[in-house]
């Protein structure tokens, strides 16, 4: 390959894992934030202070330093500034604008998806009284065009519609909330990659969830899936076609949250982006597959060389985990008040000891996570 650079958008965490990739591939990375001082400062060969939805500073940006391409991890707002950044520069990127544009809100893409394999039914709603009529509770309650857990509330009846709907407005920008048949059941992710309009690697992950907090917060990841067999992967890989297919995904990486219950697959959530949990260096432990490596060339060289060399390796022997340590914002940390499996084969902290949690969630915030496995 031929020396490339690489402009990133954001400057926290997630944003390291993209700048040690990027670096190991052979690449110059530069970065631009809002907040230049953030967690990947150190790691990036340059960066200017430039808000990431500032399509022209990022556009300038990109042309002082001679970006070849503009990326981001785990960032959800960073989505439409990549792409409508690339199409002015004339910079190959996964997704163009008008694909993005099916994502505005969960309400144009449940629309989009209502014939698609594991389909909710919904009812947008400006004010509560718009959703006097639904009759299927219990029901989440969510804003339409939010993204991760906030705002997302379960809903019971609708006299607890009323009484949330509020709050799950105020993460909403264009005003509107969601109401979404709720799907019990088991949570599972699935890491996907595009290339050229083809499915070329999928897995399935079980997404376990704190049980004492509300909003669906994260609190690990498990590989292989409990629903690794030949008939429930048959019915994910329908999911992850469908809505790839309809939504344009032709290329890079598209990850989903699902629910499974009695057989059947719900779709929960979507994204054409890596997850902000660092998912693929458990795919890496895994199965030795790095995405992170399989993303860049595809960005930076068109190649797929990786993927081509691939060969998926049977899991049954052993599980792979990822957990997050986690505490409630505000607090002091210190290192000793958490649990690392003395084996984890990888240790992260988000905070140094001694610093206080932050508010993201407002419930629980993660302070760190560690990878290890284990003999089944």
């Amino acid at each position: 390959m031929k020396n490339k650079t690489l402009l990133m958008l954001g400057m926290g965490h997630s944003q390291i894992d993209l700048a040690q990739a990027a670096h190991e591939y052979g690449a110059k990375v530069y970065a631009c934030a809002r907040h230049v001082n953030g967690p990947a400062r150190d790691y990036v060969d340059g960066c200017r202070q430039v808000d990431i939805l500032d399509i022209d500073g990022i556009v300038n940006y990109a042309k002082e330093i001679k970006a070849d391409a503009i990326f981001s991890v785990g960032l959800e707002i960073a989505l439409e500034p990549i792409a409508r950044a690339s199409e002015q520069l004339g910079l190959y990127t996964f997704y163009s604008s008008e694909t993005l544009s099916k994502l505005d809100n969960k309400v144009s893409w449940r629309q989009a998806l209502k014939n698609a394999s594991g389909k909710l039914e919904f009812m947008p709603a400006s004010k509560a009284s718009d959703l006097k009529d639904w009759d299927l509770y219990p029901a989440i309650l969510k804003p339409a065009d939010g993204s991760g857990q906030r705002g997302v509330i379960k809903v019971n009846n609708f006299a607890e519609v009323e009484s949330n709907f509020a709050a799950a407005l105020k993460y909403s920008s264009s005003g509107l909330n969601i109401l979404e048949e709720f799907a019990g059941g088991d949570e599972i992710s699935v890491n996907s990659f595009m290339s050229d309009g083809k499915l070329r690697f999928s897995i399935m992950s079980d997404r376990i969830s704190y049980q004492d907090v509300p909003g669906g917060i994260i609190k690990e990841h498990h590989i292989p899936s409990i629903y690794d067999n030949a008939d429930m992967a048959a019915k994910v890989h329908q999911v992850v076609e469908d809505v790839n297919r309809t939504m344009g995904f032709r290329n890079g990486h598209i990850y989903f949250q699902l629910k499974i219950y009695q057989g059947k697959v719900a779709l929960i959530e979507f994204t054409p982006r890596f997850d902000g949990c660092h998912m693929w260096r458990l795919i890496k432990t895994a199965t030795g597959l790095d995405l992170l490596q399989v993303t860049l060339e595809k960005l930076l060289d068109a190649s797929t060389e990786t993927l081509d060399k691939y060969t998926a390796k049977a899991l049954q022997d052993k599980r792979y985990f990822l957990k997050f340590n986690s505490d409630l914002p505000g607090k002091i940390v210190d290192y000793k008040n958490y649990y690392v499996e003395p084996d984890a084969s990888y240790n992260y902290w988000y905070y140094q000891e001694g610093e206080k949690i932050k508010t993201v969630t407002s419930i629980i915030e993660k302070v760190g996570y560690y990878i290890y496995s284990s003999t089944k």
